[in-house]
């Protein structure tokens, strides 16, 4: 099992690893040596502190936001702690899946785990809320951040992280959105019907495209180029920097911008764990995404502005919705709304929906 491997291989690099993170931890080897004499001179308090090693997985390549954001906070924690804090960042899928990313933070395997919300919901199941069809469509950036980290919504959803032991840490975003491909061009909500797309394996998101008239397919990431190569499915939605990451122009035409769901990612570690921490350390890591979360949004646009333009650049044709479009697919899809509604509470919902109004 993943899991089992997982475990064996953290095992290598955690000998002096104790339970919920008390005293030092060294999956990416001992960081004794690296600190060297950080304290002389400098905090006296962190250099009382016992060095810790935090390791950040994600299923995302070094390149995508996922991995961008864990490289900028690594950066960012490794200065501000005089480098008693190490961050070794382990990328696409390299110690499991989403899910076993998370079931690993749970079990103090690892220490943080980044992804978009839709694989957590299993764990969290009101993240549903981010499945909600084009609720964040019209809405800033900074309209967006501060519903998801400094709102009423914000201290909801984070109560939930916490009642399933997870410390949601935040989430990075630049107003950007998951997008439609297909082999076939979609120039009305009609079109929809009868494609055989691939989606997460997420109730919510397969609901959605069925209530387009799509035949819905999961299927695992690492499986997609050749389930679109060989017609398994003929169709797809993800982000436009994961489509120029598995050059979809060779299997796909046409791009629809739907703007269906927020392209976000967000940050999660072990609540015990985390408070286990000392404050300072505390501090700086809570500091660190904080500023990065800010420093991610033109790093989230200018990356989608750079696949469109390489999409576009290697021949895939755009079609942008109309906004009597983009309504249309709001009406079909309102028994979506109304489930998740039923599912994760009308407060949750009704406190997004204005908090990115």
């Amino acid at each position: 099992m993943k899991k089992t491997w997982i475990m064996l291989m953290a095992a290598c690099f955690m000998m002096g690893l104790t339970a919920c993170g008390k005293g030092s931890s060294d999956i990416g080897g001992n960081t004794a040596d690296s600190v060297g004499a950080s304290g002389e001179g400098g905090n006296s308090v962190l250099a009382s502190l016992e060095p810790v090693n935090l390791a950040y997985a994600h299923n995302g390549s070094e390149k995508a936001m996922v991995g961008r954001w864990g490289y900028l906070l690594k950066e960012k924690i490794e200065a501000a702690s005089d480098g008693k804090i190490t961050v070794t960042i382990y990328s696409n899928g390299e110690m499991g899946t989403d899910a076993e990313t998370i079931e690993a933070v749970l079990d103090d395997t690892i220490q943080i785990a980044a992804m978009q919300p839709s694989p957590a919901v299993a764990f969290v199941p009101e993240l549903a809320v981010f499945d909600l069809p084009c609720v964040f469509a019209n809405s800033e950036a900074e309209k967006i951040n501060q519903a998801l980290n400094e709102s009423a919504f914000a201290d909801i959803i984070n109560e939930k992280f916490q009642r399933a032991g997870l410390k949601c840490l935040g989430f990075s975003q630049g107003a950007t959105f998951r997008q439609f491909t297909s082999s076939e061009k979609v120039s009305s909500i009609e079109d929809f019907k009868g494609m055989n797309i691939r989606v997460m394996d997420n109730q919510y998101q397969i609901a959605l495209w069925k209530l387009l008239g799509c035949n819905t397919t999961p299927i695992p990431g690492s499986e997609l180029y050749m389930s679109l190569q060989n017609g398994l499915v003929d169709s797809q939605e993800n982000a436009l920097d994961t489509c120029v990451s598995m050059s979809a122009w060779e299997i796909q035409k046409y791009v629809t911008l739907t703007n269906h769901s927020l392209y976000t990612n967000m940050i999660v570690m072990n609540e015990s764990y985390f408070e286990s921490l000392p404050e300072e350390y505390r501090s700086i890591i809570n500091n660190a995404i904080t500023e990065s979360i800010t420093e991610m949004i033109p790093w989230y646009q200018e990356g989608d502005q750079t696949a469109y333009k390489t999409l576009e650049d290697n021949g895939m044709e755009f079609t942008e919705l109309t906004k009597e479009q983009m309504d249309e697919i709001v009406e079909l899809a309102q028994p979506l709304y109304n489930e998740i509604r039923s599912d994760v509470g009308e407060e949750l919902v009704d406190t997004l929906i204005e908090a990115v109004r």
